[in-house]
């Protein structure tokens, strides 16, 4: 039986048809699915390299503002007595209220103590407008001794009180941080 050069050429074709998709099934197919993989841990290492890189900065801003506590737990008032610093805490808020507001009252509670520090809980009434109020915050922001706001409440007067520019009334509860002096030797 001989073959006939159409039949050799369709035998030939079919030869190299059958190659290509071996070669394709083998080899190209598994090659492609690596090449993918390849590309999706480059992809995923460089995801975890910038977020590498944003925690390191997170890390060195958190290595401040801890660089920048330990400065203030570091500050320490200089009195006599160690812990005598309701005066000043008395006169801070007075004048962070200042004129903004009306009926100041000022109370201390039981302070914490602690072996080198005491929390000095101090309740703060008054007065003011909203506008006031906030500046009072502001002010209140500023004091020289840590500090946490621990209860807030202001209470909106009614209209026919006479007085518009005092419609609120505020309740305060701020515990301050104090440290005791330490003895220079």
């Amino acid at each position: 039986m001989r073959l006939t050069n159409r039949e050799k050429l369709f035998i030939v074709a079919a030869v190299i048809v059958l190659l290509g998709a071996l070669y394709y099934s083998l080899f190209y197919k598994g090659l492609r699915h690596e090449i993918k993989g390849i590309r999706y841990n480059i992809q995923r290492d460089t995801e975890a390299l910038e977020e590498g890189l944003k925690s390191e900065e997170k890390i060195e801003d958190l290595y401040k503002h801890i660089d920048s506590l330990e400065t203030k737990a570091n500050w320490v008032v200089e009195e006599g007595d160690g812990f005598s610093i309701e005066p000043k805490i008395i006169v801070f808020l007075e004048d962070a209220i200042g004129n903004l507001g009306l009926s100041s009252r000022i109370g201390f509670k039981d302070a914490e103590d602690y072996d080198k520090f005491q929390f000095v809980p101090v309740t703060l009434n008054f007065e003011c407008s909203y506008i006031n109020f906030r500046r009072i915050l502001d002010r209140i922001e500023k004091a020289p001794w840590p500090y946490s706001i621990d209860y807030i409440k202001a209470n909106k007067k009614e209209r026919n009180s006479g007085d518009p520019l005092n419609e609120w009334d505020v309740e305060m509860v701020i515990k301050f941080l104090v440290f005791q002096v330490v003895e220079k030797s």
